[in-house]
């Protein structure tokens, strides 16, 4: 769910991009300091400039927590208004992890497949971003009985998919058993790869790097969250 300025120049230098962002010091000093080693080892400086790399630090500090935290808060949300559902998830905590345990572990959460539901169900309906990264069409297309030029700019409307009455049943409704290995979206794939009906990550090569980062974090807090303060 990274931001799409500048998204060619980004892509080659993210890992260095990334070392920076863990440091105290601004990104431009980083940027500066690997300039000068590299003229005193007198080899070519690394392909990146100190503005992609103050963009890398932004997607990181930004795109890795502040979606992770809106998705967090929309989850807890649903499930105050929906308390049975919330009884229902802290019912399949305690069968999991018994009633002794302090904490619902990382590996507690593996094998939850009604958490997830819960998780997928909120990121379908309230996608962090109500856009994915623009796509440039290579060539002249027609797409639904539209032409869509070449050169033209092509995004998706992600809050929109989740309303489409064609594609999904009661789409305004909070129900997360449509994501159960046996629900009605059984076959939905959040990556995009088996169809596109929901892409909060985005979608193939463009498709959010922290997806399963993310995924594991929602689990996880908001299985701790169902299970303390219920």
């Amino acid at each position: 769910m990274a931001g799409s300025d500048d998204v060619g120049g980004r892509t080659g230098g993210r890992q260095s991009g990334g070392s920076g962002c863990g440091k105290s010091r601004g990104a431009g000093d980083t940027a500066g300091e690997q300039k000068r080693s590299a003229e005193a080892a007198a080899r070519p400086p690394p392909p990146h400039s100190p503005i992609e790399i103050n963009k890398l630090c932004f997607d990181f500090l930004n795109a890795d927590t502040d979606t992770t935290s809106t998705t967090l808060r929309w989850i807890m949300a649903k499930l105050v208004k929906n308390p049975s559902i919330q009884s229902k998830i802290h019912d399949k905590i305690t069968v999991k992890t018994g009633d002794e345990k302090v904490e619902v572990s990382e590996e507690d959460v593996h094998g939850m497949p009604y958490l997830r539901a819960v998780v997928l169900e909120v990121l379908w309906k309230h996608s962090p971003g109500h856009f994915v990264l623009p796509q440039k069409a290579m060539e002249d297309m027609e797409v639904g009985g539209y032409l869509i030029p070449m050169g033209a700019t092509v995004n998706f409307m992600v809050a929109e998919i989740s309303r489409d009455e064609q594609e999904w049943a009661k789409p305004m409704e909070f129900i997360p058993k449509r994501f159960l290995p046996n629900g009605d979206s059984k076959g939905v794939d959040v990556t995009g790869n088996k169809g596109i009906h929901m892409m909060p990550f985005g979608v193939k090569r463009r498709i959010c790097v922290g997806l399963n980062f993310a995924m594991h974090h929602l689990e996880y807090f908001v299985a701790n969250m169902v299970r303390e303060f219920k």
